[in-house]
């Protein structure tokens, strides 16, 4: 009788997780060095997959080296099993290892007679119809495949952009050495042994790696809010995504909205500081630890890239000139730019960027991308300039593209506004994209509406009567409510000239 190890050897016994920190702390090895690799190809599906191959070990190859694809296996949902078996006697035995060289676990005689299993996840021994190891006729049965060497975990590789775990097995002839980094000293000698590796992986459950789709990314753009939207399949228990590359969370959670059928977040305020375009991992998991991810593209544009957009960057009501810098990269073409714009022979082809203004008190606007007006050195912008009022409203009411003493600038002046209203200003490139591009925007507050007492009729005598009333020191008529009585807005009342600015408009001047 020949000294034999103890059956049922195994050097490790990993559980859940366990393989991913080997991975991470290990010497990353792509697959055994040197050495012919058999893929047995990916063991992921619902059903039952089983793959065998003929094995014959001589002095010149005496290791057969596999490489399998299983996802996380968590009992009872799934299991893995790999056994040798032959006719006659044949002693065998086998080693697993993880992706990065890592020995997880070595069997030598729990198959039947002297052949080799191992046996991974699910630990009910008979449960749907699991196989025991094979056994040839008139041999010994082997141990029961029955969990014995826990469980596996596919999600290290995953995080590396895959969707399964990537393992090596090892056969070779007892008495063989296994160790780290796919280390495998097999015994001297000229013996061959034919024998038959089967690898079987089954998902009585029914389940499969969700599947998810993260190519549906809102930005709300600016650095103020961003929302990201992830379609995936019906068996996903959860989806992250990884914002790493724009300095935000890696693992940040979306959360089922069962109304539209999707996965999302809204993050306010991330570091969204820089204009680009960045990658972004999401990842769905299902009940039994499943995970695939998807890579979209995340666009942050400029902050007004569309009218429309609720993070325009807004303009001071304050009286004066303000100068606001903007870029046009990566923005978009949203504005009714018309022929009445530019020269209908040498149409822009630039991005523009919006602006929006709600001033509380009525005046004019000046607009000026001039670098005179501006403080701007280097080079003068090619921009052109449009105003209008509301997003939905046709076109815009003022625009424009060169204009002189500006060269390549633009200026619109004196561009009457109403307190209350809404106006958005755009700004284009002619071509190519703008960087720290500057606009001087400068507001005159201008004479109050000449409808003092806001009853909706004016000019009419009621207007001056109130008016001259309140400047008094009374108080206006029950049932209207008067403007205030600094009517040209100059910040002294009451004055001769609050009067003066009234009626020249009442009889139909300007302020």
């Amino acid at each position: 009788m020949k000294s034999k190890r103890p059956t049922n050897v195994r050097m490790f016994r990993p559980s859940i997780g366990v393989v991913a920190v080997l991975a991470a702390a290990g010497t990353a090895l792509a697959q055994p060095a040197g050495v012919t690799v058999t893929d047995l190809g990916n063991f992921g599906s619902t059903v039952s997959t089983t793959q065998t191959r003929n094995i014959t070990l001589t002095p010149a190859a005496p290791v057969a080296w596999f490489k399998i694809r299983v996802p996380r296996i968590a009992p009872p949902d799934r299991y893995l099993d790999i056994s040798t078996s032959g006719a006659g006697f044949g002693d065998s035995e086998i080693a697993l290892f993880a992706a990065d060289g890592t020995l997880i676990a070595t069997d030598d005689d729990d198959g039947a007679n002297n052949f080799s299993a191992l046996s991974f996840g699910m630990v009910t021994p008979g449960a749907f119809g699991r196989p025991a190891p094979v056994a040839e006729v008139g041999q010994s049965t082997g141990e029961p495949n029955n969990g014995r060497d826990g469980t596996l975990s596919g999600l290290a590789s995953i995080e590396q952009g895959g969707t399964a775990g990537d393992y090596y097995i090892a056969v070779a002839r007892f008495d063989s050495t296994f160790g780290n980094n796919f280390g495998v000293v097999p015994p001297g000698g000229t013996l061959t042994l034919p024998t038959l590796l089967t690898v079987r992986m089954d998902t009585p459950g029914g389940q499969v790696a969700p599947t998810v789709n993260g190519n549906d990314v809102v930005d709300e753009v600016g650095g103020n809010s961003t929302r990201f939207v992830a379609s995936a399949s019906a068996n996903t228990t959860g989806v992250t995504v990884d914002l790493s590359s724009i300095g935000g969370p890696s693992n940040e959670s979306l959360e089922f909205d069962s109304s539209v059928e999707r996965w999302n977040v809204t993050l306010l305020d991330p570091p969204l500081s820089q204009i680009g375009v960045f990658p972004i991992t999401f990842r769905a998991t299902n009940a039994i630890g499943d995970a695939t991810i998807d890579v979209a593209n995340l666009t942050v544009r400029p902050r007004g890239s569309t009218c429309l957009s609720a993070l325009q960057s807004p303009i001071a009501t304050t009286p004066g000139t303000t100068i606001y810098t903007y870029t046009t990269t990566l923005g978009t073409v949203d504005g009714p730019w018309t022929t009445a714009c530019f020269n209908p022979s040498l149409p822009p082809t630039g991005n523009d960027v919006w602006f929006r203004f709600r001033p509380t008190q009525n005046g004019t606007l000046t607009l000026s991308t001039c670098n005179s007006d501006t403080g701007a050195t280097g080079g003068q912008p090619d921009t052109l300039l449009g105003f209008r009022g509301r997003c939905d409203d046709a076109g815009f009411s003022v625009c424009g593209d060169d204009v002189g003493g500006c060269g390549l600038g633009t200026k619109l002046t004196n561009i009457p506004v109403t307190a209350g209203l809404e106006y958005n200003i755009a700004v284009r490139s002619w071509s190519g994209d703008i960087v720290n591009g500057r606009l001087a925007v400068t507001f005159v507050v201008g004479c109050d509406s000449i409808d003092f007492n806001a009853d909706g009729l004016f000019p009419d005598d009621n207007d001056l009567v109130e008016f001259l009333t309140v400047l008094a020191g009374g108080n206006c008529s029950p049932g209207n409510t008067c403007n205030d009585i600094d009517f040209n807005n100059d910040g002294l009342f009451p004055d001769d000239n609050d009067l003066i600015a009234f009626l020249r408009i009442l009889a139909g001047g300007d302020c």
